[in-house]
């Protein structure tokens, strides 16, 4: 299974030109638009979270909601953001190792565009009909 959110370690910081309030950190490799007011310095530990990645819909994630909750990647002055990342005090109290997979401790699901459409055909349909299996049954002679 895919981890979607894991404990990284910022590699480096670089300003954004002409940004004042947020700023590009690299985390192996990825490239992801942080804010600077969240204080982040390079050699912190941080939950990353990928693209694709379907965040709960609680008031902790409430700035995502125009967005259906996903993770996706963005535009931001220029600056192409892969992902989000957050401070390790959005987890429970524990011990992380670096690398450690929290996707189910924050309850973060696969985005998958495909499933949520058949979900809203098969709701749509449910809606339909009073009782679907009474009119299974009534195309059968007895």
């Amino acid at each position: 299974m895919r981890k979607l959110a894991t404990i990284r370690e910022i590699a480096e910081i670089k300003p954004i030109p002409d940004a004042d309030r947020i700023e590009v950190a690299r985390i192996d490799g990825w490239e992801v638009v942080v804010s600077k007011k969240d204080n982040f310095h390079v050699g912190d530990r941080v939950v990353y979270v990928e693209i694709d990645s379907k965040m709960p819909e609680t008031p902790e994630y409430e700035f995502l909601k125009s967005r259906k909750y996903v993770v996706k990647t963005i535009v931001m002055r220029g600056q192409v953001s892969q992902g989000l990342v957050m401070p390790l005090s959005i987890l429970p109290v524990g011990e992380y190792k670096l690398g450690q997979d929290v996707t189910d401790v924050l309850g973060i699901i696969k985005y998958d565009p495909q499933l949520e459409e058949e979900n809203a055909v098969f709701e749509e349909n449910r809606k339909k009909t009073r009782n679907p299996v009474v009119k299974f049954l009534m195309r059968y002679a007895w």
